[in-house]
């Protein structure tokens, strides 16, 4: 069982998993600092629904390389391996969306990770193999 979690939970590439940290952070950090963690009305009294917020981004912010990957095989089994030619500013606000995207819901996508990837070492083209895209 040990076995198995450590295969889900670093299966990433170190690289790609930082390179997805340091991409996201700064859209984490704006929005982190523009929650209030006091409240508007008496400004001494901490509401907990804006702590919640916190806590819930920055646990995007850890499993958000999962969901990225969640994003990136879906995107890459869809258009078959194909490259695609676009604007470079649709591309960008494209990447932004999905970007954003994937910080919101990746509370969600992320178990889609973990169990993809423990079929693909467990099952798949991966026995063996302990690092994966």
């Amino acid at each position: 069982m040990l076995r198995n979690l450590i295969w889900i939970l670093f299966s990433l590439k170190p690289s790609y998993y930082f390179r997805h940290f340091i991409l996201i952070s700064p859209l984490t950090l704006y929005i982190l600092f523009h929650i209030p963690l006091l409240d508007k009305v008496t400004h001494s009294v901490i509401n907990l629904n804006y702590v919640e917020s916190v806590v819930y981004i920055s646990i995007s912010w850890l499993l958000y390389p999962f969901s990225r990957f969640v994003y990136e095989i879906t995107v890459n089994w869809l258009t078959g391996g194909h490259v695609l030619i676009v604007n470079v500013l649709l591309w960008l606000f494209v990447k932004l969306f999905t970007m954003g995207l994937c910080l919101t819901f990746a509370v969600v996508l992320a178990p889609i990770a973990w169990i993809y990837l423990y079929c693909y070492f467990k099952f798949g083209e991966g026995r063996g193999d302990y690092n994966c895209n």
